[in-house]
């Protein structure tokens, strides 16, 4: 079973203020230099920070960032090096699950190690539930560096990146023109969650995300209808969604049919996710929101991981309320 934050609550990081350094890290896929110095520009001239990166981040192994070994020890020299005070990814992709075990080993066996901010997505599932569930401490869904809103991000996204990660005020509601009711209710709880494939990819290892009580948000890329319905389905069947307090679908992008669907009915991404797991949410009343503006889609917005959140899954005005701040 995973482990779980004990206390009153998770542990937060000290927000970013100006002038502060911010590591930019590739625990996954190797990434285009070039884009990463376009983000790494953006990031400096829009809100005044510093950042920082090891002369072997650009190291290539296969499809990573470098080797096993690179990644790793990279992340232990900022998570414990005590003049950075904030992680970014540069990339997703894959590689976090290859080296998280031996990560949370070592900085376990750190004596003096305080909560640092940690933001990314998709691969980085895995850091970000790992650190909240093994360490206690908050971190952050939040777009990677090479993405586009380092480059020309959305009026929502540039808002709620320096709200979470620059003020101690809790995001509020988030409401967004796409965002749909699942099935209908009302629930509190602490969100966790991330990449769907991510999540299921955890269950059985000792970094297996804990959804007890909590409301679960789920996003993908790129993934056909029936696989989505698998994955779901696995989750239904190993009891992630037993004792789950809400659901939050995020965007599903590129997981439509495509021309050289087999399926004669084209059958959508919201078809699948009403076919695998619907009539259980339903049954156990679990309220659910579909088309939250997180993940791979436009927007993609940032949140805090680990902290309280009320799901309003009101078909007049569907919402995500944020009620604690992840940074102090």
């Amino acid at each position: 079973m995973p482990s779980k934050p004990t206390g009153s609550g998770p542990t937060l990081p000290n927000r970013l203020t100006r002038g502060k350094r911010v590591a930019l890290f590739a625990p996954a896929f190797g990434f285009d230099p070039q884009l990463m110095e376009q983000g790494r520009g953006f990031f400096e001239r829009k809100f005044n920070v510093r950042t920082i990166a090891l002369d072997n981040v650009h190291e290539q192994e296969a499809y990573f960032a470098g080797s096993d070994e690179r990644r790793l020890a990279e992340l232990v020299h900022w998570l414990t090096d005590p003049d950075t005070h904030a992680l970014l990814a540069i990339r997703g992709g894959y590689g976090c699950a290859r080296i998280y075990p031996q990560l949370i080993k070592k900085l376990k066996a750190h004596k003096k190690l305080r909560p640092k901010i940690v933001a990314g997505y998709s691969d980085l599932t895995i850091l970000l539930n790992g650190l909240y569930q093994d360490l206690g401490w908050v971190t952050f869904h939040a777009p990677v560096l090479v993405g586009r809103p380092f480059r020309a991000p959305t009026p929502l996204e540039e808002h709620t990146f320096h709200q979470s990660l620059f003020t101690s005020e809790p995001l509020g509601s988030i409401e967004h023109e796409q965002l749909g009711v699942f099935n209908p209710g009302q629930a509190r709880g602490r969100i966790v969650g991330g990449c769907l494939s991510l999540v299921v990819s955890s269950l059985g290892t000792p970094y297996e995300v804990d959804t007890d009580d909590k409301v679960l948000f789920l996003e993908d890329v790129d993934e056909k209808p029936y696989r989505l319905d698998r994955m779901l389905t696995q989750l239904l069947h190993a009891g992630k969604l037993d004792k789950v307090k809400g659901v939050v679908f995020g965007q599903m992008v590129g997981c439509e049919p495509g021309p050289e669907s087999r399926d004669p009915n084209k059958t959508g991404a919201l078809d699948a996710l009403r076919l695998a797991v619907l009539p259980f949410l339903k049954k156990k009343g679990i309220p659910a929101l579909f088309n939250f503006p997180a993940g791979h889609g436009m927007p993609q917005i940032t949140f805090p991981i680990g902290t309280k959140v009320e799901l309003r899954a009101d078909p007049k005005k569907p919402c995500l309320v944020f009620l604690e701040a992840g940074v102090k």
